[in-house]
């Protein structure tokens, strides 16, 4: 993927790009999955490595998932753990390793430990909470690099995604540019309206002068993949 396609992405703040993909019809923001660590560089963008966990029974033995080597650059970590709250499947030693490689940061459908040296490091981390017990022997890898599910979203490998102090959603890759360019769009509105009623006119007047409402209606009913089934 072109990097200057993500120097645009970083144009645009989670509730710009959550807009576009609403005018589009497309599913994208991860609800419950919240910012947990500061995010000094603004934006969290990258396209997404994604990794799938599943429950193993009690005692049976399940090491810990090596996959952090093979994330590429500038990309980020997706872990699908079911929303689950009794374990962890993310820590110190991978958010380590994760800053070495150059990695954009960790979306957790789950819970993360070691939050005090994740954040001296500054390393972004979006997960539903915090919990200090261990994923080993309680959850296992079953598959990288493959579509997961998380709050109904479907992620494919190398969807983009993008995290701030609103949350994380996802652009899927395909869709990438027209929801740039809706983005856009929303963004010249917006500021339209905010300069009008800084100047005195009355929100309606200036809402219905720009057509805001036009953003909430759909303009193309996507069969997308990554609508949920369930």
């Amino acid at each position: 993927m072109e990097l200057g396609i993500l120097d645009k992405v970083r144009q645009f703040s989670t509730p710009l790009l959550s807009d576009a993909l609403d005018t589009l019809g497309l599913p994208g923001g991860l609800l419950g999955i919240r910012p947990m660590t500061l995010l000094t560089t603004g934006l969290m963008v990258g396209p997404a490595y994604t990794v799938q966990f599943e429950k193993v029974p009690a005692g049976t033995p399940a090491i810990a998932a090596d996959y952090i080597d093979e994330v590429p650059t500038g990309w980020t970590v997706v872990l699908a753990n079911a929303r689950r709250m009794d374990c962890s499947v993310w820590g110190g030693i991978l958010t380590a390793r994760a800053q070495t490689l150059g990695l954009c940061g960790t979306v957790i459908d789950g819970c993360f430990r070691d939050v005090g040296d994740i954040r001296m490091i500054n390393y972004p981390v979006f997960a539903r909470d915090i919990y200090m017990r261990s994923g080993k022997n309680r959850a296992q890898m079953v598959a990288q690099h493959v579509p997961v599910e998380i709050s109904g979203v479907v992620i494919q490998p190398e969807d983009i995604i993008v995290g701030d102090e609103n949350g994380v959603l996802v652009i899927p890759r395909l869709h990438l540019a027209e929801v740039l360019a809706q983005a856009q769009e929303v963004r010249q509105t917006e500021q339209s309206i905010l300069q009008h009623v800084q100047c005195g006119e009355s929100l309606r007047a200036a809402r219905q002068k720009f057509n805001y409402n036009r953003h909430a209606v759909r303009m193309v009913s996507h069969p997308s993949p990554h609508a949920s089934d369930a």
